[in-house]
């Protein structure tokens, strides 16, 4: 009879094994799906502002290149965690169309480099948002329109519709 009682342990001990080790298994499958999860929504967040700051440069080029008067209007799909936007002056004058993105605990910058100097007519900073308080960028679709004048070449702003 102690043999038979001997066998049982054993199959208890081989079945709290089994149970133990098919849910390290599914733990790490798990953790590295979550992983994995991650760092593609980061990536599409990423992806989807370079596209926006890509559609406002080439915006930007077309209404130059048509010249003045132009009025051009475009849509845009802007990600959340968009801490700020602003055009950035640099050496051969504003040119650059820069959103800052949050990265977990850092930012990175997103940016397009236009043909012609451009201007943002919307008060604080690109698409409005500054990155302080309530001014930070909203996720969601806005329509920017790009018009030339005498005064300054390429003049954008989101318009309100």
């Amino acid at each position: 009879m102690k043999h038979i009682h001997g066998n049982r342990a054993q199959v208890s001990v081989e079945y709290m094994m089994t149970i133990a080790l098919s849910l390290l298994a599914f733990g790490a499958i798990i953790y590295v799906a979550n992983t994995l999860m991650g760092q593609s929504s980061l990536q599409i967040k990423i992806d989807s502002t370079q596209r926006a700051v890509n559609t406002i440069k080439e915006a930007a080029d077309y209404a130059y290149i048509q010249g003045h008067p132009t009025k051009y209007t475009t849509h845009i799909y802007i990600p959340s965690g968009i801490v700020s936007g602003s055009i950035i002056p640099g050496k051969l004058g504003n040119r650059t169309i820069n959103l800052k993105v949050g990265v977990g605990s850092s930012f990175t910058d997103v940016y397009a480099v236009t043909d012609w100097d451009i201007r943002w007519e919307g008060g604080a900073g690109l698409l409005n948002c500054s990155g302080t308080g309530s001014s930070r960028c909203e996720e969601g679709y806005y329509t920017v329109v790009i018009m030339t004048n005498e005064t300054y070449p390429i003049n954008i702003y989101r318009s309100m519709d």
